[in-house]
């Protein structure tokens, strides 16, 4: 009876520590919580996943000729982050019920992040500027990663617990680009000073195999794997990769071409990233599995940000050129079917993060 009841308790034990991994872990997280990163405005082509699908939330902003205007869709319907303020989302998370945004504007002053859309909570900022790239929540606890300014105007790659600000050790000119959270370690991804791919383990740097101007843009940990998305650099371009661990050798995805990863995750084992490849012109945007590319963009200007998986189902917020009113809309791709998100025919409409639940 001893013997069959420790057999039961390292079994939970071994659920709890898997769940307590990832973007969803209802045992040690608030409730499920789905991470990010572009975001426009309007009206959903088709409902997202239709009654019998997930709710798919996406965020993002308008480009106003320079001026930025933050917002979220629930299933294709806008709604706006402090309307009427230079603002922007970058990312998106699920605590339960609950939706949080990552990004910055001229109330907080610059990094913030919003809570189910209101009042954006103020990051401990740089008078300088500031920006959140990425959010992720743990234990009740959220975490945001991006830049402060120096007194002279130079990047400093930090990250965020709540409002409480730590400076990652990797000089001037260095950024945060993603935060994820595993078993209470605080992974960050992004780039140094001498603008080389590196990801941090809490304060820990581990410098990544990209070259000159390489650069991390996403991170995930599955399976005690570190896996971090973004681009190597032969000295003319940038190639999409990804690196488990810090190998030396990192997962060439881009077949040649100029390209990069902007977001990646794992489900099952296998590695979902999203990105773009730019064989001469347009840029176009795509999403691999494994190694395998699949083309979203076709022959107009378009870019993948973020990419989540839902039972089987790949889901790819990012933007592309209309073609009728030549200007970029809003959109998600749901298994490489377009979901057109909408645009005004004046301004310029991104979507940078995507979660569906």
């Amino acid at each position: 009876m001893l013997k069959k009841l420790i057999l039961i308790q390292t079994a939970l034990l071994t659920v709890l520590l898997t769940a307590s991994c990832g973007f969803i872990s209802e045992l040690w997280a608030p409730a499920d919580v789905v991470k990010d990163q572009q975001g426009g405005g309007g009206s959903s082509s088709s409902s997202p996943g239709g009654s019998s699908g997930p709710t798919v939330y996406v965020a993002g902003y308008i480009d106003n000729g320079g001026t930025y205007q933050a917002l979220y869709w629930k299933d294709g319907v806008s709604n706006t982050l402090s309307p009427g303020v230079f603002s922007k989302a970058n990312s998106i998370v699920l605590s339960g019920s609950n939706i949080l945004i990552s990004g910055y504007n001229t109330i907080s002053p610059y990094a913030c992040y919003w809570y189910n859309g209101d009042t954006p909570t103020n990051l401990n900022n740089s008078p300088n500027g500031s920006e959140a790239y990425s959010i992720n929540i743990y234990n009740g606890i959220v975490y945001s990663a991006g830049y402060t300014n120096d007194g002279g105007l130079n990047k400093i790659a930090t990250y965020w617990s709540n409002t409480t600000l730590y400076n990652l050790n990797a000089g001037v000119n260095s950024q945060a680009n993603s935060v994820f959270v595993c078993d209470g370690t605080i992974f960050t991804a992004g780039h140094t000073n001498n603008s080389y791919a590196c990801y941090w383990s809490n304060n820990t740097r581990f410098d990544l195999s990209g070259g000159a101007n390489s650069g991390a843009n996403s991170i995930y940990v599955s399976g005690g794997v570190v896996y971090t998305g973004g681009y190597t650099n032969d000295g003319v371009v940038p190639h999409a990769c990804y690196w488990t661990n810090a190998n030396p050798v990192p997962v060439n995805l881009s077949g040649g071409q100029r390209s990069a990863v902007n977001s990646l995750m794992v489900s099952g084992g296998t590695v979902y990233s999203c990105g773009f490849i730019r064989p001469l012109s347009p840029t176009i945007a795509c999403y691999w599995i494994g190694t395998t590319m699949y083309i979203l963009g076709g022959l107009t200007n378009s870019e993948a940000k973020s990419i989540t998986v839902d039972n089987g189902t790949v889901y790819v917020a990012g933007y592309y050129s209309n073609t009728t009113d030549h200007t970029y809309h809003a959109c998600y791709w749901k298994n490489g079917v377009l979901v057109d998100l909408g645009g005004d025919g004046i301004n310029d409409w991104y979507a940078t993060g995507v979660v569906v639940k």
